[in-house]
């Protein structure tokens, strides 16, 4: 392994192709990577899993219509914001 400034190291690398088949060592690669890590790779690459991919791409391209709503419009310019009673009492 190479030196790095930082700290590494080298995450699970989990097929989801094999744990759709119910692969029993591969759940169990999965679970070892949750309670010894918390991280792992989801490998997504075979030709099975382009609907996720595709669905993941879609998600991520609703995100970008993003509109906030409601009438809490944040600060105001030239309007008080509740923050200066704060700052007085300090």
């Amino acid at each position: 392994m190479a030196e790095y400034e930082y700290p590494v190291t080298d995450l699970v690398v989990v097929n989801y192709n094999k744990l759709q088949q119910k692969d029993a060592v591969e759940a169990a690669n999965m679970y070892s990577a949750c309670v010894e890590q918390g991280f792992f790779y989801l490998d997504l690459g075979d030709s099975k899993s382009d609907v996720i991919l595709q669905t993941v791409n879609e998600l991520f391209e609703v995100t970008k219509d993003y509109k906030p709503l409601g009438l809490d419009h944040g600060n105001v310019e030239n309007q008080k914001d509740g923050c200066e009673g704060l700052r007085v009492g300090y």
